[in-house]
């Protein structure tokens, strides 16, 4: 009788730890966001595109929101989950001519590390060598 108790008790134990493993353990979502944004890019002809550009240089997922903001105003705001060396990017054509944007992406993961940037892009190939700014960590 006296190991029929052991035994529950040790299953009930090991059943505790397990559920202990489950629902506490770190996944992404439980990561402390970061952020990163770029220098202002213009938009000098009518034929040009704003791009947001990212990829995931870390060892596991992470979930990526990308903002192009233009004027004040968010032009768009996109959420990806990148697997480990995924990309994502956005474009819009809605930048009026003259007018500056940037990129924010806002990142979290486990063992997150993300390469991002922004670039003005000439989809008529004019411009060979378009404006290209990498995104620095917010402080």
């Amino acid at each position: 009788m006296h190991s029929n108790i052991f035994t529950k008790s040790l299953g009930l134990y090991v059943c505790l730890l397990l559920i202990a493993m489950i629902f506490l353990g770190a996944d992404a979502r439980s990561q402390t966001p970061r952020s990163k944004s770029t220098s202002p890019l213009t938009i000098t002809d009518s034929d040009q595109d704003a791009e947001c550009l990212v990829a995931n240089a870390g060892t596991s997922n992470v979930a990526v929101n990308i903002i192009l903001i233009s004027a004040g105003s968010e032009i768009i705001n996109d959420d990806h989950i990148l697997l480990p060396n995924g990309t994502a990017s956005v474009f819009t054509t809605s930048v009026v001519t003259g007018s500056n944007f940037f990129c924010v992406f806002n990142y979290s993961g486990r063992n997150s590390e993300i390469r991002a940037a922004a670039r003005v892009f000439d989809p008529s190939g004019v411009i060979l060598f378009p404006q290209r700014a990498e995104a620095t960590e917010d402080r």
